[in-house]
């Protein structure tokens, strides 16, 4: 495999902590610690488009194309759910502790993970917290999902893996010191047989 930088993008003033697919494959987005949400464009990536400008930090994004809106999980614990037709419309939604690490979408759902060890259920719909679970004392840092084992793994800064049934957020197995000290990222391969942390 041959790797080579095609463009530097630059416009943001402070970390890049999340990416998200754009509206078209040749777009993205980013959110960064200046509280900037940035479109770009692959084809002229000299230039990024400011979707949205929040109050804190942005760890995490999540766009819904089809409901034609993006969120931002933020340091504070804020979750911004961004009308991108009506950005006056937009919502801010306190509701975890310390931080929105990672956002995974499941059907009319969507699950937050928080960085006081709390994972949410949320309406798409609604835009509300349906439900919560505790999972840790420590932050929640990454999900994913698996399709065909209907289950989503949490990695955690205890160092654990949580795996979870999709449906009922029900705990079916937790790996106990998987990492030392934190799991940041999970990912299930593509037939799902094995998951990598």
């Amino acid at each position: 495999m041959y790797i080579h930088k095609s463009a530097q993008l630059t416009g943001h003033k402070a970390a890049v902590f999340a990416l998200s697919p754009g509206p078209e494959s040749n777009f993205f987005i980013s959110g960064a610690g200046d509280g900037w949400i940035v479109r770009w464009h692959l084809d002229s990536p000299d230039t990024g488009h400011l979707i949205a400008r929040v109050d804190n930090q942005v760890f995490s994004l999540l766009h819904l194309p089809e409901q034609g809106l993006m969120l931002a999980g933020t340091m504070n614990g804020g979750l911004h759910w961004i009308n991108l037709t009506h950005p006056d419309q937009t919502l801010n939604i306190a509701h975890h502790q310390r931080g929105v690490f990672d956002l995974l979408p499941l059907g009319n759902y969507v699950i937050s993970a928080g960085g006081e060890g709390k994972l949410t259920r949320w309406s798409v719909e609604r835009k509300r917290a349906l439900e919560s679970i505790q999972l840790s004392n420590r932050s929640l840092r990454s999900l994913a999902y698996s399709p065909l084992r209907n289950e989503i793994a949490v990695g955690a800064s205890d160092g654990q893996i949580y795996l979870l049934d999709a449906d009922t957020l029900a705990l079916r197995y937790c790996m106990p010191k998987a990492h030392e000290p934190a799991v940041f990222c999970v990912r299930y391969s593509p037939d799902e047989k094995s998951l990598y942390s």
